[in-house]
């Protein structure tokens, strides 16, 4: 839905942002791109295409806001998975003087780790590439199980 030029007029005075002047020439290719940028693990890159990009379409402004909280809700979830099931369990058997390699118990713990990362990248890959398509056919893009860190 479109807002009427009286409100964006208004808003664009209020936040001094330029709402009148999009740029519609090649932004389902940009928001494309930003999409498929969510795929990859680098949050920077993301970064700089919305930091770039984000004052010449609103679209491109609000979609970049939902990629860049994907990735960072994923990191921030990779870093706790990593604490909680990968350091601390290596810890608590370094505390305990048991060898992981020589304990069946241990294996089970070295094999299992990489299963969540696994779903978690096929997830991230998934959302990535379904809103690509999403905002090119000019759909509303849903990020599921992101966390709002960048209003």
């Amino acid at each position: 839905m479109e807002p009427r030029p009286f409100t964006r007029n208004s808003l664009s005075n209020i936040l001094a942002f330029d709402l009148g002047k999009e740029s519609t020439n090649n932004e389902s290719l940009w928001l494309a791109v930003l999409h498929l940028s969510s795929v990859f693990p680098i949050v920077f890159f993301a970064l700089l295409l919305w930091s770039w990009k984000k004052d010449q379409s609103y679209k491109v402004d609000k979609q970049g806001r939902d990629v860049l909280n994907l990735q960072l809700t994923m990191a921030f979830v990779l870093f706790a998975f990593v604490m909680v099931f990968l350091l601390l369990p290596a810890a608590a058997f370094m505390m305990l003087g048991m060898d992981t390699r020589a304990d069946p118990l241990g294996n089970i713990f070295t094999l299992l780790p990489p299963l969540p990362i696994v779903f978690l990248k096929i997830f991230i890959v998934y959302q990535g590439i379904v809103n690509a398509f999403r905002s090119v056919a000019d759909k509303p893009v849903r990020y599921a199980l992101s966390i709002p860190f960048v209003k």
